[in-house]
């Protein structure tokens, strides 16, 4: 049943961009009933093995808690109705035009904050299952594969839309950023996150193929030979993942996305740098080589479509209305936390807010906003300060316990890097867009911390090891192994005949 869930919950994800990138009703909707089956199923498995959802559930409490608490807040907030001393402005003013008293809430749209309450158990579930699912390791390595061969297929898929004449997104005529490469997105700069996150993980797995160096105790020559001829296919992927998601990164215009990916390989290589895998010797030539191949590539990338990136930011009048934008939204944003900070206006509110704190100084350019530009603003405009600050410490504690997988593991970092990586894409975009309320963007993250906070820890996994001569059993040893840890050597009794060992993990 596991197995089920897990390869369900991939494809999810993979298709989740599919559909606008699931930013439209239906979309999200799809993807909310399907993680919540997943959900049922998983529940419905862990009925008969307690002892593992203890496991689980004792490592995450403090997260779940903090979470939990703030999704009952939301709630609270926009759904349940309070004595008129605690409504929103709006609900008195709304019924002195109406000439009769509303049943007001807290927040100002709880049709609205319905839909984003929904988005967010669909997130949680999927960071969820992640993080249980992913303890195992084989699982973990084909969520990061998930990742990196669905970006890499968006976004060839984009760039084959963009030499076509960029006339389409999936399957309608698009009728918005006909100048910039959106693959199945509507928003340049959220395809262009989602291709960061596919940049770092690939470049993530190439260090890792990269870690070992090339073989010792052979002449150069031979080592190298060597090392081409163990390349693989998922060493090829991640090359050609780099390349396509690259060009497209570039090709989307998306100044904040470019910066983002940079922040995110930046953080990446100090990972690998700062981790304990590996010789110090191996570490220092494995990080010269993949910074070389990374920024080389970041390079060769810029000079041949970074003109398109460069002359956007050369244009002064749409990146003084972008500019002039984010200001109102800024000035308009900090007008509210301050007259609600605790409170806050609900879910969803933010058009509403802005529009009841524009003013004619703001002049006629701009009638309205529906977003603030910056989600660390935004939820502290719609949560409250407190809530806002509660869920950011929620995901601290994800983000810090992969930081700590750095330190504490020797091998199969990879996945704490990923995370780590992927995160930093989307909190520094988040300063300047909104790419975190796009579903799909959301999931593929989600995913990815989970998997590397599940991988963080030294898992002692319950194991069998059995030994057979010539097809007969001789030893069949139950225990436990420690991944990333030492083996565990058994001595086995003289036999004629090979020796064939078998592990299998529960």
């Amino acid at each position: 049943m596991h197995h089920l869930v897990f390869w369900a919950l991939l494809g999810v994800v993979a298709l989740s961009p599919l559909p606008l990138g699931s930013n439209r009703p239906l979309g999200w909707n799809l993807m909310a009933i399907a993680v919540g089956l997943l959900l049922v199923l998983w529940a419905t498995a862990m009925l008969l093995d307690r002892r593992r959802l203890a496991i689980a559930g004792r490592r995450s409490l403090p997260m779940a808690l903090l979470f939990l608490g703030v999704m009952l807040w939301l709630a609270v907030q926009s759904l349940l109705p309070v004595p008129v001393m605690l409504q929103a402005p709006s609900w008195a003013a709304a019924g002195q035009a109406l000439g009769t008293p509303l049943q007001g809430a807290i927040g100002l749209q709880p049709d609205r904050a319905i839909d984003y309450l929904i988005r967010l158990s669909t997130y949680a579930g999927v960071f969820w299952l992640a993080l249980y699912l992913g303890r195992r390791p084989s699982r973990a390595r084909a969520a990061l594969w998930c990742v990196v061969g669905a970006t890499a297929a968006y976004a060839t898929y984009g760039l084959v839309v963009y030499v076509a004449g960029n006339l389409s997104i999936a399957w309608y005529d698009k009728w918005v950023y006909r100048d910039s490469l959106t693959s199945t997105f509507v928003n340049r700069n959220s395809f262009a996150t989602y291709a960061a996150l596919g940049l770092v993980v690939a470049a993530a797995l190439l260090q890792e193929k990269l870690a070992d160096g090339l073989p010792r105790g052979l002449p150069r020559r031979v080592a190298l030979v060597r090392f081409i001829d163990d390349l693989d296919g998922g060493f090829w992927l991640s090359v050609f993942t780099l390349i396509v998601c690259s060009g497209a990164l570039l090709l989307s215009t998306s100044r904040g996305g470019a910066l983002s990916a940079l922040f995110g390989l930046l953080v990446l290589t100090f990972a690998w740098r700062g981790s304990r895998s590996g010789p110090a010797g191996h570490r220092r030539g494995r990080n010269l080589l993949f910074a070389g191949l990374v920024w080389g590539g970041a390079i060769v990338m810029l000079l041949g479509a970074g003109d398109l990136l460069i002359g956007r930011l050369d244009g002064v009048s749409a990146q003084q209305s972008e500019h002039s934008q984010r200001l109102l939204a800024l000035e308009v944003g900090s007008r509210a936390v301050e007259d609600r900070p605790l409170a806050g206006f609900g879910l969803g509110s933010f058009p509403d807010v802005f529009m009841h704190y524009r003013d004619p100084s703001f002049g006629t350019g701009i009638g309205s906003l529906r977003r603030a530009h910056n989600s660390y603003l935004e939820l502290a405009i719609e949560a409250g300060v407190p809530a806002a600050l509660l869920l950011l410490t929620a995901l601290g504690i994800a983000v810090w316990r992969c930081l700590a997988g750095l330190f504490e593991r020797h091998e199969d970092i990879v996945y704490s890097v990923a995370a780590l990586a992927g995160t930093t894409v989307v909190a520094v975009h988040s300063l300047v867009d909104f790419s975190l309320q796009i579903p799909a963007i959301t999931m593929t993250w989600c995913l990815l911390l989970g998997v590397g906070m599940a991988q963080s820890w030294r898992h002692r996994a319950s194991s069998r090891v059995s030994y057979t001569v010539a097809g007969e059993p001789i030893v069949d040893f139950a225990g436990h192994t420690q991944h990333g840890g030492q083996a565990t050597v058994i001595d086995l009794p003289r036999a004629s005949g090979p020796v064939e060992r078998r592990f299998e993990a529960r």
